[in-house]
């Protein structure tokens, strides 16, 4: 019996994250005080702005918040971000076309889990999405 043990043999599948690998080495080569500039987990260099802070705080406080959302997302968010689209993209979509998720990992890992199965193969055009890669292996096991 191997000392670690997943709950299924798809998830041993998995490697461990390179962009998490690259991050936890620029982290630990700034701790022991190198100037390191980290391209791993695009992370921002500055801190979260003070009002989106406290609308997240305010958020918390409020009561109708305590509840669990609707799967795609709370509809005022899914609104805004409709919103936001048209304005910034000049690309149309209703609330109802948008999902909300807790980044874009899940978005993509969700996406191909749901219809994956449509596809043969797929390759990812971009050798430095890691985590397409893998998700995407994950999905055709």
């Amino acid at each position: 019996m191997a000392q670690w043990q997943t709950l299924s043999d798809r998830i041993n599948t998995v490697a461990p994250s390179a962009t998490l690998a690259v991050d936890s080495k620029a982290k630990a080569m700034k701790a022991a005080g190198l100037d390191v500039v980290g391209f791993g987990a695009g992370e921002p260099n500055f801190p979260t702005p003070a009002n989106v802070v406290k609308a997240a705080a305010d958020a918390c406080l409020d009561p109708k918040n305590y509840k669990y959302t609707p799967t795609p997302g709370l509809p005022e968010l899914r609104e805004a971000i409709a919103a936001k689209m048209l304005r910034d993209s000049g690309y149309e979509v209703n609330a109802d076309q948008v999902v909300v998720t807790n980044g874009g990992k899940q978005a993509v890992s969700q996406s191909l889990s749901s219809d994956v199965g449509m596809y043969p193969s797929m390759t990812s055009a971009s050798s430095n999405a890691t985590s397409f890669c893998v998700i995407c292996s994950f999905c055709l096991i």
